[in-house]
């Protein structure tokens, strides 16, 4: 009896150990399978997924550095500069300054609009590239040349030559060296975007067909063909992103995409309803209310059409477009004289933000930016 006595206290004095050591295998098991899932993310150039794998990860190993710089790229290439810049700041308390820091920093900054070191950078880059390097800071020169270039497409803005070349020549370089299918495919994506600022509409469907061929699964790819789609083609478009919902029910982006398509189309129920789904979630969404107020217009609900529009003066009294809208749903309700004060206001409204547009264009242009 006491032998067994003895060998039950071991066992019970062992419990708490096995515990603790699966624990911390459970941690290092999570977090390994976490980082390779991001990993595969990147080499797919699922960048969305692969920030949120890395999130994981650094919640079970805040320290590793490595991570902690990968998930600040990872998300700077998302479009998701607050969480590089919070991953930035922690890294730099953790290392302090260091040669990989500054170049994403750099890039970071590039990328948000601050293209004063653009040129720096573009000559930084080997000839021809070849280190992952290179192709990292030719991608953020492209993004940031791409967004410099729609910025001032738009019209009223002086034309953004030197932005529009620049991307051209590292898209064109790109192509030509990046032989694998997701890397082509994102070339595509580039030169398209490149066609439609330069209203080349054709040219950029066709791009966007070339790189859904070559990934099928993209989703930036189907995403790009079917917003350029909305006009020539829009039964196409709300196939294109039927498929997109289909994989990612609650994208916001993709269902409110789909309303707008649906609403032109004149599919007004499923259009409602999916633009009631996305104002149960976000009601003070100016973009929803408007497109919601249309979608009622649409179907002679004057009433209704009026009151989403008001919702949204109510969160953007000084938003031109809603002033606009407001003024034709109103000249349809038969409140004409309302409905030209608003009209007037809006145009008002319109003609101040080019005005400040304008302006802050011209300082930035004193700035080098």
């Amino acid at each position: 009896m006491y032998g067994i006595d003895r060998r039950r206290l071991a066992l019970l004095l062992l419990l708490p150990v096995l515990g603790i050591v699966a624990y911390i295998v459970g941690i290092v098991f999570v977090g390994s399978s976490e980082y390779r899932a991001a990993q595969e993310a990147l080499e797919r150039r699922d960048f969305r997924q692969a920030r949120l794998h890395l999130e994981q990860y650094l919640e079970v190993r805040p320290g590793n550095l490595d991570a902690r710089l990968l998930a600040a790229q990872t998300a700077r290439r998302d479009g998701n500069f607050a969480a590089s810049g919070q991953h930035l700041h922690i890294y730099a308390q953790q290392a302090g300054a260091s040669t990989a820091l500054d170049l994403e920093q750099r890039l970071l900054r590039v990328q948000q609009g601050e293209l004063g070191e653009i040129d720096a950078l573009q000559a930084s880059i080997g000839a021809p590239p070849r280190s992952p390097r290179d192709f990292l800071i030719m991608e953020a020169l492209v993004e940031s040349s791409l967004l410099a270039v729609k910025q001032k497409s738009i019209p009223g803005s002086a034309v953004a030559s030197n932005d529009a070349d620049r991307a051209t020549l590292l898209v064109d370089q790109w192509l030509q060296l990046r032989t694998g299918k997701i890397d082509k495919t994102q070339g595509f994506v580039w030169r398209g975007q490149l066609h439609e600022s330069a209203n080349d509409h054709a040219k950029a469907r066709a791009d966007y067909r070339q790189a859904l061929e070559l990934s099928p699964d993209s989703f930036q790819a189907r995403m790009f063909l079917a917003v350029a789609l909305f006009y020539p083609a829009p039964e196409e478009a709300a196939a294109h992103l039927q498929v997109l919902r289909a994989r990612d029910p609650k994208n916001d982006h993709v269902r409110f995409s789909l309303a707008t398509v649906q609403r032109n189309l004149g599919q007004l129920k499923e259009a409602g309803q999916l633009l009631d789904e996305l104002l149960n979630a976000h009601p003070d969404n100016i973009q929803y209310l408007i497109e919601r107020g249309y979608t009622a217009l649409n179907a002679h609900q004057t009433d209704d059409a009026e009151r989403f529009l008001r919702r949204a003066l109510a969160v953007g009294p000084d938003a031109p477009d809603v002033h606009l809208a407001l003024s034709g749903c109103l000249e349809l309700a038969g409140k004409t004289a309302e409905a030209k004060y608003y009209h007037e206001r809006g145009r008002q409204l319109d003609n101040e933000f080019k005005q400040k547009r304008n302006e802050m264009k011209g300082k930035k242009a004193a700035f080098g930016n």
